[in-house]
């Protein structure tokens, strides 16, 4: 009987053991078309959050409403903006981490340039150690960006 109970928890174990790394094989096979997904969603979340912010601007509240339900949506508003902005710093802070390099702009220059390179082996185990961060990361920003839109709904827009 204890040999039937330990064959079954190792056949448990390498069971479990097995489907770890086949998920780590997709997470290294997927990481540069998950990188560039990344990149797309930034580049959204950035346009979204700034026209968001100008369009925010440009809309003029009488200072008597100052208590009225539309301000506090929009102190709401503004809060969630102050944090997508945050949630896509981090985020960019990360990718570029990942596929920006320094370089010299020119021989003998001590200016630098920032030059996008591909996603070699050293770079995917870089994506792999951030991945739960960037996904708790991503996760945050569609929460917020979610958020945003319900309160875009009160306010009619």
């Amino acid at each position: 009987m204890e040999i039937v109970a330990c064959v079954i928890g190792v056949a448990d174990v390498t069971a479990r053991a097995s489907s770890k790394i086949w998920r780590l094989c997709e997470l290294w096979k997927d990481a540069p078309q998950d990188v560039f997904h990344l990149r797309d969603e930034l580049d959204r979340s950035s346009r979204f959050f700034e026209a968001l912010k100008t369009g925010m601007q440009q809309q003029s509240l009488p200072a008597s409403s100052s208590s009225s339900p539309s301000q506090t949506v929009m102190v709401d508003l503004t809060s969630l903006l102050n944090r997508g902005h945050g949630t896509v710093s981090a985020l960019q802070a990360l990718f570029d981490e990942l596929l920006i390099v320094k370089t010299d702009a020119e021989k003998g220059s001590s200016s630098e340039k920032l030059v996008a390179v591909e996603l070699g082996k050293r770079r995917r185990i870089g994506w792999l150690k951030r991945f739960h961060r960037i996904k708790r990361l991503r996760n945050s920003l569609r929460q917020t960006t979610d958020q945003i839109g319900l309160y875009l709904s009160l306010l009619n827009v």
